[in-house]
């Protein structure tokens, strides 16, 4: 009877070793999933761009769509980035007439397409540049995150006449904060 209970307990400690073994590691892999890097677009506004308004979840080569009606032709002006390295990249932009095209590229420096609704200026290569705006107080403007809806800025940044975009590296799980509290 003795042998019996030490051979009961030596495959209880057996098996709750392979238990707590199999809680550890599942626990060490969410643990490196939570603090795993992941990229998020912030927006901002402020002079230095020093207050935080918007936090958006965007993944490697997403894609981002930033539009505002032209402030002299009244026309739907967009521009398409997307996120390589880190860094996010001018690839195209959208022009809603040829005059207001023409504003902004007079000697047919880049590639122009005529679609509907208006012109798409390629840019190729693509550019890293740093993107802010300036705009007016009852300019509309707007953004899509890849396939996201669009996000009416001028609604959430209404006091100001500045924005700017920014991408921020977090752990996982402070990037899913501060989507929560800014997004």
């Amino acid at each position: 009877m003795g042998v019996a209970l030490a051979e009961q307990f030596q495959q209880r400690i057996t098996v709750n070793k392979k238990t707590r073994l199999f809680f550890v590691l599942i626990s060490c892999l969410v643990v490196i999933y939570l603090s795993w890097p992941v990229s998020t677009l912030q927006v901002r506004t402020g002079s230095e761009g020093d207050v935080l308004n918007l936090v958006l979840p965007l993944a490697q080569g997403g894609k981002v769509v930033i539009g505002f009606v032209h402030s002299l032709y009244k026309v739907v002006q967009e521009e398409s980035y997307l996120l390589v390295d880190g860094k996010l990249r001018l690839v195209e932009v959208f022009f809603g007439s040829f005059d207001a095209l023409n504003y902004y590229d007079p000697f047919e420096v880049y590639q122009r397409e005529a679609i509907r609704d208006g012109y798409k200026v390629s840019i190729n290569p693509s550019l890293y540049l740093p993107v802010s705006f300036a705009t007016g107080h009852s300019t509309d403007f707007w953004i899509k995150v890849g396939q996201t809806s669009l996000l009416r800025l001028d609604r959430i940044t209404s006091q100001t006449d500045y924005f700017s975009l920014k991408m921020v590296t977090y752990p996982r799980l402070m990037a899913r904060y501060m989507e929560i509290q800014y997004g």
